[in-house]
């Protein structure tokens, strides 16, 4: 094993695997976007202990693996003809069609952005900038993300009865989600559009379980876990965001 600052690498078979030890109370598992192993750990863990996490869920990170190598990660240096994107976890092209003129946004129709076969159409003035399309595909992740939010909502509550008194989208920085258990007011980051659905499940779940328990304490992982019992899964997705 070597190591590199608060980083170590670990041998588990035929991978080698970054571990980053510090105050947290479970294990996770990650696969970046570069193929990337790595797994955070609680501060004194053996490095036996995380031999045999990693090699437990060797199944989950031979698909993570396979999905990784099947779908490169989207291009972020820049919103412009031939960009990638990620729809629901899959990487799509962007085709910038150039406009007269930006067209009226009403919240139920984003006239500017369409999509078909792999391909997101944006429609932008010459010279539009870059935070102006970004905005405008931003509207639109949160037009895909509000129908299947509300049905994981609905879908929660007939499974376990809890449910927000309201709800809403929005574009958070390093949050996946928010509740606000006083008000029972819970916020979904428009960004989780760009990921598979079974994250949003996640992220539903685990503010859910907010309700219960506002803290990060036992029994709130006693509730998500009686929720989703995979929710690791989905968060090592995530890229342990939230």
């Amino acid at each position: 094993m070597k190591r590199s600052g608060n980083v170590t690498t670990l041998q588990v078979g035929e991978w080698c695997c970054e571990v980053c030890r510090k105050r947290i109370r479970n294990l996770y598992l990650k696969v970046g976007p570069d193929g990337t192993l790595s797994v955070s750990a609680p501060l004194h863990t053996s490095d036996a202990t995380i031999r045999r996490f990693v090699t437990s869920r060797a199944a989950w990170v031979m698909r993570r693996m396979a999905a990784v190598e099947a779908h490169p990660s989207p291009d972020t240096s820049g919103l412009v003809d031939g960009s990638r994107l990620s729809v629901w976890g899959h990487v799509w092209t962007l085709e910038v069609r150039q406009t007269a003129h930006w067209s009226v946004e009403p919240r139920s129709c984003p006239p500017d952005v369409a999509a078909a076969c792999g391909t997101v159409l944006l429609g932008a003035p010459s010279g539009a900038s870059e935070d102006a399309r970004r905005k405008r595909l931003l509207g639109w992740y949160r037009l895909l993300l509000e129908p299947e939010a509300d049905r994981c909502f609905l879908s929660w509550q007939e499974r376990s009865g809890l449910a927000p008194d309201s709800w809403h989208t929005r574009v958070m920085r390093s949050r996946w989600g928010s509740c606000a258990p006083g008000t029972r007011r819970i916020s979904l980051n428009v960004h989780l559009a760009e990921y598979p659905p079974e994250c949003l499940d996640y992220v539903v779940a685990h503010e859910l379980a907010h309700l219960v328990e506002a803290n990060h304490g036992p029994r709130f992982y006693a509730t998500l876990d009686g929720l989703l019992p995979d929710w690791r899964e989905a968060k090592a997705t995530l890229d342990g965001g939230c």
